[in-house]
C-alpha cells in the first residue's frame, strides 16, 4: 500500500487536480460529432502494420485486466441492498489510498478522478461515506481525496433527474466539469425510462455512450444495475452459461458492456458477499472469491475458506423447484381475456418468472394455440 501524492499536472502522465467548472477542454471540444460533415466521409481503415504499430496506454486496466478499463463499459450487477454502491465507493477509495489490490483483485494504484452521478443515497449517506474513508487516510490521502472524488449532488434541493437521453447534455457537462478518468452510474433504473423495453434501453446506452465520450473518450464507466433474486438464479449466474440472465430487466445493457461483477449474497444470514466476474472480453475469467466489508478499515477482506461448488450446490438444494407454464396454460388464459403479455406475467406471477412465461408464449405461437395480432395482443385463432 502507497499514499497517493497529487503533483504538478503533466501533459504526458496527467494527475488528478482538484474539481473546478471548466469551460469544455480543447481536447474534448474536438470530439466529432454526427453533425460534422467530416463524418461523411469513410471510417478510418486499418492495416496489419497499424495494428502491429499500436502499443496500448499501461495504464489503462484501473481494476485486474479489462474488468475496468478506460474507454470501456462495466457493470456492477446485485440485489437490492446487498452493498453495490458502498462497493463502487470502496473502490475508488482504495484508489486514493494507492492500494495495489480491491477485493482480491490487482488495482492500478495511479491516481484517477472519480465522478459518481447518481440520485439515491442523500447528503447524510455521503457525508457518513466520506467520514468513515477518511479515518483511514494519511494526511497526505486526504488531501488527495478533495482532488480525486467527486459526486453529483442530486439531491433534494437539486433536479435529481438522470432520465437518458433527456439529461445527456447535463450530464456530459457534468463529466467534463469534474475531469472525469472514471464515471460510475448509480443505479441504472434512474437512467433507463423503462428497463424492459428494448428501445427505450437501447437509446440510453448509446446516449449514456455518447455524453461521457465526448466529455471524455478515455473514460471508464461503471454502471450499477439490479441483478435478479432467487437462490438458483445465484447459482447458476456464477457459470459461464447462466451469466447472461444474472441481470434484472433487458439484457442489452449486459451485451453491451464488456465486462460485468456480479455481487450475491453468500448465505440468508451474516454479511458475506460472493463477488464474481460473470462477464469479461477483454480479459482472462476470475474465479468467484467469498468476501466481508471491513468498514473500521474501509476494504473489503477476502474469506479463504470459501468451495464454490459445494456453496452453488447448497444454494440448489434450497431452491424452490421450477414449476413451468405450458402452451396449453397460456392458451386457456388467453381465452380468458389474459391477452397481452403483461396480463400473462402478471396472472402467472406466482408460478413462473417472466422469461419463463414469455417462452411460454412463444411455444404457444408456434403451435398455433394462440396468435399475435397487430397491437401486441394474443387471441384464439
Amino acid at each position: 500500500m502507497s499514499e497517493s501524492v497529487l503533483t504538478t499536472p503533466d501533459p504526458l502522465d496527467p494527475q488528478p487536480v482538484p474539481f473546478v467548472d471548466l469551460e469544455p477542454t480543447a481536447k474534448a471540444s474536438s470530439v466529432k460529432t454526427k453533425d460534422d460533415k467530416a463524418d461523411s466521409g469513410p471510417f478510418p481503415i486499418w492495416t496489419a502494420a497499424d495494428f502491429a504499430a499500436y502499443e496500448p496506454h499501461p495504464d489503462r486496466d484501473i481494476l485486474g485486466r479489462a474488468i475496468l478499463r478506460a474507454g470501456n463499459l462495466t457493470l456492477l450487477m446485485g440485489q437490492p441492498g446487498l452493498g453495490k454502491s458502498t462497493a463502487s465507493f470502496a473502490l475508488a477509495i482504495a484508489n486514493v489510498r494507492g492500494d495495489d489490490s480491491f477485493a482480491g483483485i490487482p488495482l492500478n494504484p495511479k491516481p484517477r478522478r472519480w465522478l459518481f452521478v447518481g440520485n439515491e443515497n442523500g447528503k447524510d449517506r455521503w457525508k457518513e461515506h466520506f467520514e468513515d474513508a477518511a479515518r483511514t487516510l494519511t494526511p497526505a490521502q486526504q488531501t488527495a481525496l478533495q482532488a480525486q472524488i467527486h459526486v453529483a449532488a442530486l439531491f433534494e434541493d437539486e433536479n435529481p433527474d438522470l432520465t437518458l437521453p433527456d439529461q445527456a447534455k447535463r450530464l456530459e457537462a457534468t463529466v467534463r466539469a469534474a475531469q472525469a478518468d472514471v464515471v460510475i452510474l448509480d443505479p441504472w433504473t434512474e437512467i433507463v425510462p423503462n428497463e424492459i423495453d428494448s428501445m427505450m434501453v437501447r437509446a440510453s446506452i448509446a446516449s449514456l455512450r455518447g455524453a461521457i465520450r465526448r466529455a471524455n473518450p478515455d473514460a471508464a464507466i461503471l454502471v450499477v444495475c439490479h441483478a435478479r433474486a432467487g437462490r438458483e438464479m445465484v447459482a447458476d449466474s456464477i457459470g459461464n452459461f447462466g451469466a447472461g440472465t444474472a441481470q434484472r430487466g433487458n439484457r442489452l445493457l449486459y451485451s453491451s458492456a464488456r465486462a460485468s461483477l456480479l455481487l450475491v449474497p453468500y448465505a440468508d444470514d451474516g454479511s458475506d458477499l460472493v463477488l464474481a466476474l460473470n462477464k469479461c472480453n477483454d480479459g482472462p475469467s476470475m474465479g468467484p472469491r467469498r468476501i466481508s466489508f471491513d468498514r473500521e478499515a474501509f476494504c473489503y477482506r477476502v474469506n479463504d475458506d470459501f468451495d464454490l461448488e459445494q456453496w452453488a450446490e447448497g444454494l440448489r438444494a434450497k431452491a424452490k423447484p421450477k414449476r413451468k407454464v405450458s402452451a396449453e396454460t397460456i392458451e386457456g388464459l388467453v381465452r380468458e381475456g389474459h391477452n397481452t403479455p403483461k396480463s400473462l406475467v402478471a396472472k402467472l406471477a406466482d408460478r413462473a418468472g417472466e422469461r419463463s412465461v414469455k417462452q411460454a408464449i412463444m411455444v404457444a405461437v408456434d403451435m398455433n394455440l394462440i396468435v399475435r395480432t397487430g397491437r401486441g395482443t394474443y387471441a384464439i385463432p
